[in-house]
């Protein structure tokens, strides 16, 4: 063979190797990363709403102090109407109970301001005051204050204490409630 046959058919090879592995690369799938997964993280949970009108029930124990021991157990309802203002609660509220043993109804009036703790607000820390008629008749008021903690997206539960006195100077005795509040 000679020469110039050489030459021609080492170009002919080089050319068919050149075109072999191109096309083999043409069919190539190029190779893509995957995707990382797409987590969705739910939003947190709304706060509680403290806000607006809210109805309750409540039982109470009355202790006195002269002569000490327990004088008197109470139920009874509320109505109330929160203002929040950032972290801070405040509104009026108004109870009516009915207590024994001394069998007699009465009505209070008065502020209740406070705090909202936690996270998600679900914690109210609150100092409350009242003015009270009982059907004895006698005027009496109290204060003292309380911890509200809020269930769910309408309900709450809470536990006070607070003193009173009757308006005639006789003093003075505790008051501890506990209740459930509706909210609106």
């Amino acid at each position: 063979m000679n020469l110039s046959r050489r030459i021609a058919a080492g170009v002919a090879a080089a050319v068919l190797a050149f075109s072999a592995s191109s096309a083999m690369a043409a069919d190539i799938q190029p190779v893509i990363p995957a995707q990382p997964p797409v987590v969705v993280v739910p939003p947190p949970a709304p706060g509680f709403d403290w806000k607006g009108v809210y109805v309750g029930a409540f039982v109470t124990l009355e202790f006195d102090t002269d002569p000490p021991g327990v004088y008197a157990f109470a139920v009874g309802g509320q109505v109330g109407f929160n203002i929040v203002r950032g972290k801070f609660l405040f509104g009026p509220q108004l109870r009516v109970g009915y207590f024994r043993p001394e069998p007699a109804y009465f009505v209070t009036l008065g502020p209740r301001a406070g705090v909202l703790l936690g996270a998600q607000q679900r914690l109210l820390v609150y100092a409350a005051a009242s003015i009270g008629y009982v059907t004895f008749p006698e005027l009496f008021y109290t204060a003292g204050g309380g911890v509200e903690f809020g269930i769910g997206e309408r309900f709450s539960v809470f536990g006070e204490t607070r003193l009173f006195s009757f308006s005639g100077g006789d003093c003075c005795g505790v008051i501890m409630t506990t209740g459930a509040n509706f909210h609106f």
